[in-house]
């Protein structure tokens, strides 16, 4: 079987391995398929290389198995096409499979299941082909364009791309990391997030994070986080009651900022908080609170306008702690070029 892939060649080693060890008299695990362990019992029916078409589409490849009496039906390294009337397919293969009964496939070991963008890979599956239901448990791993989700374990269905992933996390667009005790997926690209948290930080161990009790996030646009606690590494910075917090791949989106953090020798510790807000495509606006612990509060406002490639400007008004205690007006400034 030259056309084999490489998840079937693997999954035809492992079943020479366990065929070695029935050979060798070792016992199996109860978690192996029935029809492994039935090869010490009376084998009435040997398949070879059997393959079966949907009309024109082949819905099963190469199965080659024994079966037991008392087995009405288990398939061993294959895969299985499903051919949906509404247009939609699902193709599984798997170590083990077994039809359970009518629509209802169980399988196990290395589990590989596809429909349309979506790519789902477990230990075990349980799907309905009828209702393109999944149930997935072990390594859990979900795939659907440049969302990738990582699990324990994952309900789903594949007809509305919905469902729930447990103990999970994940990445969205290029650079949005998240994990979470329960992650609901409620549409093609929004999710609820349970006990989670949010970083654009790659790194194992994030330099900051947001973490939230609850947070609903749309990819590539916002995430709003309930109860929103920023932290650098370990340490708590900045609690919220409600952040928005926006994602949007082209960069200009309404929402508060990152908060800015230093340390001066004449203001001692500064946070600066901002607001950005996108007016429209040639006007934006970025207001901002200081809070120095030296010597007070501060804000600032700070407008830009682009009216043409030729024409743009900036308008600045800053007041700050240190200004005010000399009796000094608040400073502005305001820039136009032509």
């Amino acid at each position: 079987m030259d056309d084999l892939g490489e998840a079937e060649r693997n999954a035809q080693e492992r079943l020479g391995r366990m065929i070695e060890r029935v050979s060798r008299g070792e016992d199996l695990p109860d978690h192996y398929p029935y029809g492994v362990r039935a090869l010490r019992e009376e084998i009435v029916l040997e398949i070879d290389e059997f393959n079966l078409w949907y009309g024109k589409k082949q819905a099963l490849f190469d199965i080659t198995m024994p079966v037991a009496r008392g087995v009405s039906l288990l398939i061993l390294a294959a895969r299985t096409s499903f051919p949906q009337s509404e247009g939609q397919e699902a193709t599984l293969k798997a170590d083990y499979q077994e039809q359970v009964a009518k629509g209802h496939v169980k399988a196990e070991g290395y589990v590989d299941l596809r429909s349309e963008d979506v790519h789902l890979t477990a230990d075990r599956v349980e799907f309905w082909n009828e209702e393109m239901r999944v149930i997935a448990e072990g390594n859990v791993v979900y795939e659907q364009g440049d969302q990738k989700i990582i699990a324990t374990r994952m309900e789903a269905d594949l007809k509305t791309k919905t469902g729930r992933f447990f103990n999970a996390h994940g990445r969205t667009g290029a650079d949005l990391y998240f994990y979470g005790d329960i992650i609901e997926k409620e549409s093609e690209d929004t999710y609820v997030i349970e006990g989670g948290a949010f970083t654009s930080c790659a790194q194992p161990t994030p330099r900051w994070q947001f973490t939230a009790g609850k947070a609903r996030m749309k990819r590539n646009h916002h995430v709003a986080l309930h109860h929103p606690l920023l932290k650098l590494k370990s340490l708590p910075i900045f609690y919220a009651p409600f952040l928005y917090y926006p994602i949007d791949e082209q960069g200009r989106a309404t929402g508060f900022l990152l908060p800015q953090i230093g340390n001066s020798s004449l203001k001692g510790f500064i946070i600066n908080e901002g607001f950005f807000w996108a007016i429209n495509r040639s006007m934006d606006a970025t207001i901002a609170y200081e809070r120095f612990s030296e010597v007070g509060n501060g804000a600032s406002v700070e407008y830009r306008y682009v009216a043409s490639e030729a024409s743009r400007g900036i308008g600045v008004i800053r007041d700050t702690p240190s200004r005010r205690a000399i009796a000094a007006p608040m400073p502005s400034r305001t820039d136009h070029a032509t």
